[in-house]
């Protein structure tokens, strides 16, 4: 049936843990079911399956269906699912679980909060059951693609492209290069982990792979599977190529789990840190190609230079031809006081950098220099990006929201040292409107009730939020949300979780109050300050139909500020003590590491050479 489809994360079998000497398997699925004429319903679900004498015997624990805003599936569209095998440990003796994340971009315009979404925004939803037949301990493969329903139907795609990424990881938590490792596991690399490739597909479908799969290990505990299959097999070849007038097609990513999709945001998950936007002190060494963004604080008057990594995934070819525009702004929820950071940006006018990014690869390109004006002076600030290579076409300006393009990125570069920060909430419109705030904590609590942390809200005696969120937190479990009146017209929000989405409030037209958020230490002296992101939706009003005036959002990455100086010739790195101009890991500049076989010397990564 045309536009039913169903994308699976499918471990392989394994003996059922009832006795019954038979094989069972876990499917995670979002499956879509077409309405005639109109768009179709979206179904989540974790399937138990027992592959004994009734091989329909599915134990299924799914969301209730989701409207979908298409009836076909759209250029970038995705789908992100991540399986899950944990203990719930509030049940004596705990209770082996399965759980899944499903993030997809298939949702309705101006669709209404939805309760059951992670942050009441659709797009991000979590599924949960008990590991019925035993998944847990015998999970050691996996599969993953979109295919036809029924029976499992082929799937037949026409004048298509479908890249597919399988990740594992031997460490929970571990699920993007920058992600915390597990020291105590085995490091995972090409002598314990493989690909073994089958087809495009875990079932079957028309698709050719582009070029031969490719395996990588973005770190000790995580390894990643990519394959890209393209309907467009040239008339007596073997393989496939992309699709006409699609070769060229760099982008840059919103966020480590951004994999050129569109929008990046689905669900309200953060897209202002970008990890493809580089800022360092003028003349440090370039970024090495699989190095993590750093937070950096900006002084003004003094001179920066800064770096773009560009993803060429979708690419058939070499691109050279790379254009760049970059803007600099305040980023609360109106963007303000554009400055210009390459010349002319103001205009719209791209500038050329030299560079080659290769066919499904990555390349680092810059630097372009940059001194910070009085314009920018005081507060958070952050910077827009945009870039084309090739034949691509640039983005349009005045440039779009970058959640809603795949050539666009932003990246917060001003950050509060200490352990506050504040932001502002803007609506720039005429009218009243409605704004919904989502708050995370990474990394999350390890005790519920102790994420420290805290946020103070310039509240409108008109609207009243504090009885908004008073409401709320009354509905919620004890500790999970606490609110009170704070000094003058505030009102005060502790965090007892380390997710929530606040109940919408109204916003008045015009207005732009600040949230101040802090945080204090809930794991013992010396241990580090979490991150802290808050997104921001601001609808007219917050109901169904009604527009999306503006997202945004900020990340408030807290330091602790060292007890006594660092010695002579040595540089602070985070909380540690380091010489740049020896150390493999901070190799002239914090954060910037050394490739495997090469060495540090006079702040620069050299190659070891012997003779």
């Amino acid at each position: 049936m045309l536009n039913q489809w169903s994308v699976q994360l499918n471990p392989q079998y394994f003996a059922c843990n009832d006795g019954s000497g038979v094989n069972c398997v876990v499917q995670f699925v979002l499956q879509n079911y077409p309405n005639a004429g109109a768009n179709g319903d979206l179904d989540a679900c974790i399937w138990n399956i027992n592959g004994g004498a009734n091989p329909n015997d599915y134990h299924n624990k799914c969301l209730p269906k989701r409207k979908s805003s298409v009836e076909s599936l759209r250029a970038f569209d995705y789908v992100d699912l991540a399986g899950y095998t944990f203990d719930d440990t509030s049940t004596v003796p705990a209770t082996h679980m399965l759980g899944m994340v499903v993030q997809y971009s298939m949702t309705p315009a101006n669709a209404p909060a939805d309760p059951d979404a992670v942050n009441q925004i659709p797009g991000l939803y979590a599924v949960t059951v008990e590991d019925q037949y035993g998944l847990a301990g015998h999970w050691f493969d996996a599969t993953g693609s979109i295919l036809g329903m029924g029976n499992t139907g082929q799937a037949q795609f026409k004048n298509t492209e479908v890249m597919t990424l399988v990740a594992g990881s031997n460490c929970v938590g571990d699920t993007s290069a920058s992600a915390a490792i597990c020291p105590s596991q085995t490091p995972l690399t090409s002598k314990n982990s493989q690909t073994i490739y089958g087809s495009t597909t875990c079932e079957t479908d028309n698709l050719t792979l582009v070029t031969p799969e490719k395996i990588t290990w973005p770190n000790a505990n995580l390894m990643v599977t990519r394959m890209f299959g393209s309907t467009n097999v040239p008339a007596g070849g073997a393989g496939a190529t992309c699709l006409a007038g699609e070769s060229d097609h760099v982008f840059i990513k919103d966020n480590d789990g951004d994999n050129g999709g569109t929008p990046s945001n689905a669900g309200g998950v953060p897209f202002w840190e970008s990890p493809d936007i580089f800022l360092l002190p003028a003349g440090a060494p370039q970024p090495g190609l699989n190095d993590v963004a750093a937070e950096f604080t900006v002084e003004l008057g003094k001179s920066y230079d800064l770096y773009l990594r560009l993803n060429n995934d979708y690419g058939c070819t070499d691109v050279t031809n790379i254009r760049v525009l970059i803007q600099g702004a305040d980023p609360n929820m109106g963007f303000a006081n554009w400055t210009d950071i390459t010349p002319n940006a103001g205009t719209g006018q791209y500038q050329n950098i030299a560079g080659t990014v290769k066919a499904g690869d990555r390349a680092i390109v810059g630097p372009i220099n940059w001194a910070p004006s009085t314009a920018l002076a005081g507060g958070h600030k952050c910077l827009l990006a945009a870039v084309a290579a090739g034949n691509q076409t640039n983005p349009a300006f005045p440039l779009a929201a970058a959640y809603k393009s795949n050539q666009i990125a932003q990246r917060n570069l001003q950050i509060a040292s200490g352990s506050t920060c504040d932001y502002a909430i803007s609506n720039t419109s005429t009218s009243n409107a409605f704004v919904l705030l989502g708050v995370s904590v990474s990394p999350a609590a390890s005790i519920p009730g102790t994420t420290g942390v805290t946020l103070t809200f310039d509240d409108d005696a008109a609207f009243d939020w504090f009885a908004t969120w008073t409401a709320q937190a009354g509905r919620l479990p004890v500790g999970t949300l606490s609110v009170a009146k704070g000094s003058g017209q505030t009102t005060v929000v502790t965090l007892g979780t380390s997710n929530i989405a606040l109940d919408s409030v109204p916003l008045a037209a015009g207005s732009s109050p600040k949230v101040h958020i802090a945080i204090t230490s809930t794991a013992g002296a010396g241990a580090p300050l979490p991150s802290v992101d808050i997104s921001s939706v601001l609808k007219g009003p917050f109901e169904a139909g009604s527009p999306v005036l503006v997202e945004n959002g900020g990340s408030c990455q807290f330091t602790i500020p060292p007890v006594e100086g660092c010695g002579e010739g040595l540089t602070l790195c985070g909380e540690a003590c380091v010489n740049l101009d020896t150390d493999a890991s901070n190799c002239g500049s914090c954060g910037h590491q050394c490739n495997p076989g090469e060495f540090c010397g006079s702040g620069i990564c050299q190659t070891i050479i012997i003779n």
